[in-house]
């Protein structure tokens, strides 16, 4: 969402753009509230303590796989509010889809595109679909993915959840077979001997 006093000039062509400079290698500067340390302590730590940092936080190399506009929204066309506010905000909105390396800011691109389009900006909400090889997606393409159990799903109960994480404790099962034989260097039927003795 922009900022309200500057962003009668963001406009969906401005932030289409935009957008492209967030594609590929990219150098992004970590949140303030991070957790990376400085001379042992959180950023973070720092922050909330009032505290300024004792050095600036280096920029990081981040790769950006997509960087796509799924839908913008001109002000009064959304229901996304200031952080406080209770109405929604009077300004322009735009759903990004990203696909990004480990350890990508998302607040920090938010951040970023508002300097870019020379207004400010925050991130709304965030619905991560994908970590690592974990997704929610329902009918994913890729046959590499793992379905993962959502929190409503969860919620749900045992008949929504079993059966997607079944093909998963199946597969664990067959990769980590049984023990049989000798286990702690004993044989069962010596392990049965001992107990007797």
């Amino acid at each position: 969402i922009a900022e309200r006093a500057h962003c009668a000039h963001v406009t969906k062509t401005l932030v289409e753009a935009k957008l492209q400079q967030f594609r590929g290698d990219i150098l992004q500067a970590p949140p303030i509230y991070s957790a990376l340390k400085i001379n042992g302590k959180k950023a973070c730590e720092y922050a909330r303590d009032g505290q300024e940092l004792p050095r600036q936080l280096e920029s990081r190399e981040m790769h950006v796989d997509e960087c796509k506009l799924l839908e913008w929204y001109e002000p009064g066309q959304h229901d996304f509010m200031y952080p406080g506010d209770l109405e929604p905000a009077l300004a322009p909105a735009a759903r990004i889809l990203l696909i990004v390396c480990s350890g990508f800011y998302v607040r920090s691109f938010a951040h970023d595109l508002g300097i870019a389009c020379q207004s400010r900006s925050h991130m709304a909400t965030l619905l991560r679909t994908r970590q690592a090889t974990y997704t929610t997606s329902a009918s994913s393409e890729s046959l590499e993915l793992i379905p993962a159990i959502t929190y409503a799903e969860l919620d749900a109960g045992e008949d929504i959840w079993g059966p997607k994480i079944r093909p998963q404790l199946e597969s664990w099962v067959a990769a980590n077979p049984m023990a049989t034989g000798h286990v702690n260097g004993r044989s069962e039927e010596t392990r049965r001997k001992k107990t007797v003795e």
